[in-house]
């Protein structure tokens, strides 16, 4: 499509107005469009779509891209991840560990797991375990029932002593029961 200026070269800028419901539209060069003081929106910042994940996932070495390590469990090679942005299997992110995680980090900020139970020991630090939840043993519930329970009995609170007590009496059978 030919600019509607100039008609001499080919459009670049097309621009649709609405104005008062009216909508108009525009198709200039980018020299007509400058004339009008409109320049590109990201002025000069292209970006190809095409190489984009090819960039995300780009590494320091590109000899390291053409390595024919592949993935266990599907066959996937780096290279092919870098250019589709798709990760193949599950077994991919333990294979190319190494290769994914500054990738990972680069987009989240962190590669490092923050749910509940992290499963993964190379994707904890220090500072996420002792953020994680730690499930409490019997033997440390029933101290703790015992640490309420005298308190209980001190307040003079007797019908949550026997609640406490018929709470640590189940944990305690229990226990028995697996030995």
């Amino acid at each position: 499509m030919l600019c509607q200026q100039c008609k001499q070269h080919p459009a670049t800028t097309h621009i649709k107005r609405t104005v008062n419901g009216k909508t108009t539209e525009a198709h200039l060069c980018a020299a007509c469009a400058k004339e009008q003081g409109l320049s590109p929106l990201f002025g000069g910042m292209a970006m190809d779509m095409n190489n984009f994940w090819g960039n995300l996932f780009s590494e320091p070495n590109a000899a390291a891209l053409r390595s024919t390590k592949t993935c266990n469990g599907c066959g996937s090679t780096f290279a092919e991840i870098a250019n589709t942005g798709k990760v193949g299997c599950p077994a991919c992110y333990d294979t190319f560990f190494d290769r994914l995680q500054p990738t990972i980090e680069r987009i989240h900020g962190k590669a490092v797991h923050v749910g509940k139970r992290p499963t993964d020991t190379r994707l904890t630090v220090t500072e996420t375990a002792e953020k994680a939840p730690k499930t409490p043993t019997k033997e440390e519930k029933i101290k703790a029932l015992k640490a309420q329970l005298d308190d209980c009995i001190k307040a003079q609170e007797y019908e949550k002593c026997a609640a406490l007590r018929d709470e640590i009496q189940a944990l305690s059978k229990g226990e028995e029961d697996a030995q």
